[in-house]
């Protein structure tokens, strides 16, 4: 919701009414006014339960709300939602219904999770202000993985099964009464879908990455509405964390196929490798190995760095691990351990958007 808190009218009379609009439906909806009026108005994007409950809270002419960190992150594992902050990993809240990897993005303090759920279509809208979650139109198809990119043009799903997907919004007019409705519509579907491909966002354009050992790069250009292969990963790989940072996307780790003698007991194996992609010169660039090889793991930005969260380690086995990657030092270091072992079904940095990595 977008709130618009005083101002003057066109009479240049001051004005403590209050308006919000729904970002989805476009609609405003007058809301509770301000105790005074208020001049200076700012336009903000917040919580609308805060709003309407809790108040205004202003000092001079700026309403003041509070939120989470920028960089606090928020991980997903089925039912539960953790809380990293201050380097200190805490429960935060639950999910009515458990999920597995379905494709999440966050705005605003909003995360976004479409699919991974028992019947794989179902999404939903999870404010992490008030806690509460907010259904969303089914999609049309089953899916598992992904990434959402909510943007001034709307909410993107870009799934595992290579759909696009975007929620559209519409007025529907009929017996003298118009009404504003929300459906998932299909665009251009990718060329080649790969399972276990990892997903990163960045500017306008979301990137399928490795998936069956493979190491195929695909772009999707929110804007045009259509898919681009890009430059080869190094070697092939699946089930790699990755993630945009300040502009350059980083993947870490992974499963990659086995190529020597030793290993003819297992035809693949978790790794420890890590490379930065630069978007402007299409150009993959080997950065310093892992400390020890995972894969099945979640990255985030965090304070200007790469986290990389849970995961398999090279035997297969969850791990509660958590290391940083410092771009600036080219060094990896260890972060406080998540409370329990697992492969996270995903993670977002709170209030802050996946679409180009900046606040929007």
């Amino acid at each position: 919701m977008l709130y618009v808190l005083g101002g003057y009218h066109n009479t240049a009379e001051v004005t403590s009414d209050c308006y919000a609009c729904d970002l989805l439906t476009y609609v405003h909806i007058p809301v509770t006014s301000l105790p005074f009026p208020l001049y200076s108005a700012t336009a903000l994007s917040v919580p609308r339960v805060w709003l309407l409950e809790n108040g205004c809270e202003t000092i001079a002419d700026v309403v003041r709300i509070p939120r989470m960190d920028t960089d606090d992150v928020l991980l997903l594992q089925t039912t539960r939602l953790l809380r990293f902050t201050n380097n200190t990993w805490q429960e935060y809240s639950h999910l009515s219904d458990a999920v597995t990897k379905p494709a999440i993005g966050v705005c605003n303090e909003h995360i976004f999770i479409m699919g991974g759920s028992e019947t794989g279509i179902s999404c939903l809208c999870y404010d992490i202000h008030d806690c509460t979650q907010t259904v969303l139109p089914d999609m049309h198809a089953p899916s598992n993985d992904g990434i959402v990119v909510v943007n001034d043009r709307g909410i993107f799903a870009v799934t595992g099964n290579g759909c696009v997907h975007h929620l559209e919004t519409m007025k529907v007019h009929g017996l003298g009464k118009s009404r504003v409705i929300k459906r998932w519509v299909l665009l251009r579907t990718a060329p080649e879908p790969r399972n276990g491909a990892s997903y990163v966002s960045y500017s306008d354009r979301v990137l399928m990455i490795g998936g069956e050992h493979s190491g195929k790069v695909d772009e999707y250009n929110i804007s045009t509405d259509i898919w681009t292969r890009l430059r080869h990963l190094p070697k092939p790989l699946s089930s790699c964390a990755a993630a945009c940072v300040d502009g350059y996307i980083y993947v870490a780790g992974g499963i990659e196929p086995c190529a020597t003698v030793l290993d003819a007991s297992h035809d693949e194996k978790a790794t420890t490798s890590a490379y930065r992609y630069d978007v402007h010169k299409n150009q993959w660039t080997p950065i310093a190995d892992m400390p020890s090889a995972r894969s099945h793991a979640m990255a985030v930005s965090w304070n200007g760095k790469l986290l990389v969260m849970g995961g398999r380690d090279i035997d297969g086995v969850d791990t509660a691990s958590v290391i940083s990657y410092d771009p600036n030092m080219g060094v990896w270091e260890s972060v406080s351990d998540m409370p329990y072992a697992c492969c996270p079904d995903g993670a977002v940095t709170a209030a802050r958007a996946l679409f180009d990595d900046k606040l929007i």
